[in-house]
Parts: C-alpha cells; structure tokens; sequence
C-alpha cells in the first residue's frame, strides 16, 4: 500500500488561493470531475471513483479525522467494468453515499495540490505529499505544513473529515452506468 500525507481546508478566497497555487506550482492544471460511490467497509474507506466518466478505479484508504497533516495508506486499482465492481461493492457493504466534484489539480514537485469544489459543500484544498516507501512520515509532514504555509492556509480553515462526512448524509441505493 502507498502512502501519502494530507491536508484539507476550506477555501474562503479562491482568487488569492490559486494565485498563490500559480506562483509554486511545477505544473497543472488538470481538470477533473469525479463521482465517489462509498461503500460500507468495517476498517477503513472504500470507494468507486469515476473520473470524467471514462476511467475508473477502486480506491481503499486507511485515515484517521484530525486538523492539519494526518497520514493515509491507500490502495488504488483501476477497474474497466465500472458497473460490475459497483454491483459487488453494493452487495458486499452497501452504499455508504456519494460525493461529486470538479477537481483542478496542480503539482508542486511531489505533492498534489487539489482545488475542489464540491457540490452541496463548497470549495475546499487538498494537499497530498506522496511519501517513498522508505520515507519518514515526519518529512512529508514538513512539507505539507510548508506548503500550507506558502498557499496562506489558516489553521482555522483546516477539517477534519471527509467531503462524505461533511455532506452528513448516506444514500442506500444508486444506480451506475
């Protein structure tokens, strides 16, 4: 399993944040929009994430709920029968909820910088360190409070939660193409 450092936050000026994401970023922007299916799962996260509606790929992760840098192990595999995988997934745990966004990502060196705008929510930032498998989570750790720092990220925009978890709802049934 990979693993990666995160940050989330909730944007108040976007102008000012992409700006600032513009000045350090290697490269972006990619345009993405993406609907997660969350599935029931008795340790961790599970999800079915489409992105532009032409790929697909099954995402488990393992992330503790806490305010700024928090560690995630994840496990990411494309999938090619989208409603197959869905059906199962349904079957086994259920459907936990949905969550749609349009997702803009930039790079700075290794880190993902996501833009999200999330709907019934708002827009938010991510930040994702990717760590090397020999990597000290403390490293990742300075470079996402760097990079927090260098983007103007008040520590009283940081949550804790997931977008499922802030949108406070579940759906139990859905339908996939």
């Amino acid at each position: 399993m990979s693993n990666n450092i995160e940050i989330k936050a909730r944007v108040t000026d976007s102008k000012a944040l992409l700006e600032a994401v513009l000045r350090i970023s290697d490269s972006g922007p990619e345009h993405l929009t993406q609907r997660d299916i969350f599935y029931r799962c008795p340790f961790g996260r599970l999800k079915l994430r489409s992105i532009n509606d032409s790929q697909y790929e099954i995402i488990y992760y393992i992330r503790s709920n806490q305010f700024g840098p928090k560690n995630s192990t994840y496990f990411r595999k494309p999938v090619r029968k989208p409603w197959l995988a869905h059906r199962l997934l349904k079957l086994f745990g259920g459907v936990k909820g949905v969550v749609e966004k349009q997702r803009t990502v930039y790079f700075i060196e290794r880190t993902r910088i996501h833009l999200d705008s999330v709907s019934h929510l708002g827009e938010f930032l991510e930040l994702e360190v990717v760590m090397s498998p020999h990597e000290r989570k403390e490293q990742g750790m300075e470079v996402a409070e760097w990079l927090k720092d260098a983007l103007g990220i008040e520590d009283n925009h940081l949550i804790e939660k997931s977008y499922l978890e802030l949108l406070g709802k579940e759906k139990s049934a859905l339908t996939m193409p």
